[in-house]
């Protein structure tokens, strides 16, 4: 899924010699980077009570995958600004948007007579069975401990991509218009109006993020925000 650096021609510099990202796309994405590292930190210490220990791997193994993928997406996102290649919007149908079902993961109890849950992840819907000695601990991992948590985690971090995805291409537009100085001046005014708007709104994100992370540790948010893990504090 890394793109090819070979087929990529660099934009040409700025005045200062250096190709760089602005600092709220460096901010929003390192954010985004941080809280997949705390993903799969978490994916990799959790193993629901009662599981099967090579069912639950399989599990994992799965979700490690998804959430690997959208860091691979988010550096390639960098690059495509950087190389000023086109950043698609949330609807367009192109090479490098969000896959179809990325963040698809649904978990059901079966319908057999066994204590088993059944995980269908990604556009490939792969299918995962994961069985339990009791009902109090398959229960217990359908709750928000488990995969009640994880499935509000990924449902995030899906709002999110696209929300960074969103951020980058506005961001690009604002800057061709800067460059090109064809725009009236009310129109860049507003365009850099509805930037903070987006930049505002991917920051809600995080926050969400940020929540879920805290409740699932039993601390409070402004503890995680002192602690720095995530590459946020609370005047972020």
């Amino acid at each position: 899924m890394t793109p090819a650096k070979s087929s990529r021609a660099p934009r040409p510099l700025s005045q200062s010699g250096v190709i760089s990202l602005p600092e709220n796309l460096v901010q929003a994405a390192q954010t985004q980077i941080d809280l997949i590292a705390s993903c799969r930190l978490w994916l990799d210490n959790q193993t629901p009570i009662g599981c099967n220990a090579s069912s639950w791997r399989e599990v994992n193994a799965r979700l490690v995958s998804h959430v690997a993928e959208y860091k691979i997406r988010v550096e390639d996102l960098k690059l495509k600004y950087l190389y000023g290649e086109p950043i698609q919007a949330e609807n367009e149908d192109q090479d490098g948007a969000i896959p179809d079902d990325a963040w698809k993961l649904q978990v059901r109890e079966s319908e057999s007579d066994e204590l088993m849950l059944i995980l269908t992840t990604g556009e490939d819907d792969l299918i995962v069975e994961v069985k339990f000695k009791n009902r109090d601990e398959l229960e217990s991992a359908m709750g928000d401990k488990y995969f009640g948590y994880i499935t509000k985690v990924f449902q995030a971090f899906e709002q999110a991509e696209r929300d960074l995805i969103q951020l980058f291409r506005m961001s690009r537009e604002t800057e061709e218009e800067r460059e090109a100085l064809s725009q009236p001046p009310e129109e860049t005014v507003q365009k850099h109006i509805d930037l903070l708007k987006e930049y505002n709104d991917m920051k809600d994100i995080g926050q969400q993020l940020i929540g879920l992370i805290a409740d699932n540790k039993g601390v409070s948010i402004g503890a995680l925000y002192e602690d720095g893990q995530y590459g946020v504090t609370a005047d972020d």
